[in-house]
């Protein structure tokens, strides 16, 4: 069963991925009344989404971890703050997407926490060993150890490097996670511009 909700997933993922790089309508009058409505129903989407976001993660973002997790860049110039905020936008959009029923407050609460190492990963750390392999047991550490977490939420977080960690997700959030993370990477190391303005209004509310 996971392993079609999987396929489905990546499925969408890919189609919004390439929907973020495709240039905008040639000029037209036509054209332009399509363009204002795309960006009228996709600002709204938005809306909703943060709203949901400060709904169950409110208290995570303005943690002091999470703000030292602004002077560590993750991809290209994104800070894992911003990495952790727009992953777990896409998270939930993506849930939305599917229709699947979930555990919406695990899902934002484990995709905010997913990269809680809380180190600059690009400078050496032989202690902690190669990062890929290693950080997604660092940050259940320290996000165990700084908030209450629920199985679903813990889970999310140590298995969300699958399959460079070989323990699949249990849980459904815990696949959307998994998607949400790879997308959201690629289009930060490939610099394809998403939910920009409201990554950086919750960065900078901090």
């Amino acid at each position: 069963m996971l392993v079609k909700e999987e396929k489905t997933l990546q499925e969408i993922a890919e189609s919004l991925v390439t929907e973020c790089a495709l240039t905008e309508e040639k000029p037209g009058k036509k054209g332009a009344n399509r363009a204002a409505e795309k960006k009228e129903r996709r600002d709204a989407e938005i809306r909703e989404l943060k709203e949901i976001l400060l709904l169950h993660g409110q208290d995570i973002l303005f943690a002091p971890g999470m703000q030292q997790e602004k002077e560590f860049m993750q991809h290209g110039k994104v800070s894992v703050f911003e990495h952790s905020v727009g992953v777990a936008l896409v998270c939930l959009m993506l849930a939305k997407k599917t229709g699947w029923k979930v555990d919406t407050r695990s899902l934002v609460r484990g995709s905010l926490l997913h990269d809680y190492f809380l180190y600059d990963w690009h400078d050496p750390h032989p202690e902690v060993g190669l990062h890929g392999f290693t950080h997604a047991g660092i940050a259940m550490e320290n996000a165990c150890r700084d908030f209450d977490l629920n199985e679903i939420e813990k889970d999310m977080i140590v298995r969300h490097m699958f399959p460079l960690n070989l323990k699949p997700p249990r849980y459904r959030e815990s696949i959307i996670l998994c998607i949400a993370d790879k997308m959201a990477a690629a289009c930060e190391t490939f610099r394809i511009p998403y939910w920009e303005e409201v990554i950086r209004e919750l960065r900078e509310a901090g």
